[in-house]
């Protein structure tokens, strides 16, 4: 065994379904829909492993924002936006508190679940009309003869 199959396996946070299929969620105070992309569903997978898990311990949820960045595969940006969106929305409460040596450090309180709206079902494949030839098209041969743009 070489030295990369004896590491450990990396540490493994769930992904929920519901989540997943989701476009959009709606806000808790007025109904309003925002999107939720790909990424914010990455942010959000990962405040709520991390937050169940400290909350398990009796601990409140302290990572910092580049943390969460850096785990969830996201710009700073995006996940600073999208837990002021939460916050804003009345998903997520934040405490900000001073740390040693005046360091401030947030707190994150998860208060409700995302309320979601779920994607369109996929629609089945069209029907093929034609039957598609075992040879390439003319096209595609001329292209493959075509030497105009190579280098040599």
């Amino acid at each position: 065994m070489n030295q990369e199959q004896n590491n450990p396996v990396e540490t493994y946070y769930p992904t929920y379904n519901a989540v997943q299929k989701a476009t959009e969620y709606f806000c808790i105070k007025t109904g309003e829909s925002k999107s939720l992309t790909l990424e914010k569903k990455a942010v959000w997978h990962w405040i709520l492993s991390r937050y169940q898990f400290f909350s398990g311990q009796g601990k409140g949820f302290f990572d910092n924002q580049e943390d969460i960045a850096l785990n969830s595969g996201v710009s700073l940006s995006t996940v600073r936006r999208f837990l002021k969106e939460l916050e804003e929305m009345g998903y997520v409460n934040r405490t900000m508190t001073q740390k040693y040596g005046g360091h401030k450090s947030n707190s994150y309180e998860i208060l409700y679940n995302l309320v979601l709206r779920k994607g369109e079902q996929p629609r089945r494949l069209p029907k093929r009309k034609k039957k598609v030839l075992d040879k390439p098209s003319q096209a595609y041969q001329d292209y493959l003869n075509d030497e105009s743009d190579l280098p040599f």
